[in-house]
């Protein structure tokens, strides 16, 4: 964290995503499904630490589906890795 904090440098575009909304409660709802449950979008300097890794970045907040594809992709991605090692 601290080096991040610093500046990584790294030549290559950085794309950070998020919901469009946050909601941390300490039991699950179905709604947690369409909003960022770890992050508190609220806190924009943790969205603009991506300023901090690259020259070339970009900060997105995901819509409800925009968020439930995201999700869906990382998921068969992790998926497929999974096989793959396996």
């Amino acid at each position: 964290h601290a080096q991040v904090a610093r500046a990584l440098d790294l030549d290559l575009p950085i794309l950070m995503t998020a919901a469009a909304r946050s909601l941390l409660l300490p039991r699950w709802r179905d709604e947690m499904r369409t909003a960022d449950t770890v992050l508190d979008v609220g806190i924009v300097p943790a969205l603009q630490r991506s300023a901090h890794l690259a020259e070339r970045w970009r900060v997105r907040l995901l819509g409800k589906v925009q968020f439930q594809a995201l999700l869906l992709v990382l998921g068969l991605v992790g998926l497929l890795a999974w096989l793959y090692l396996w």
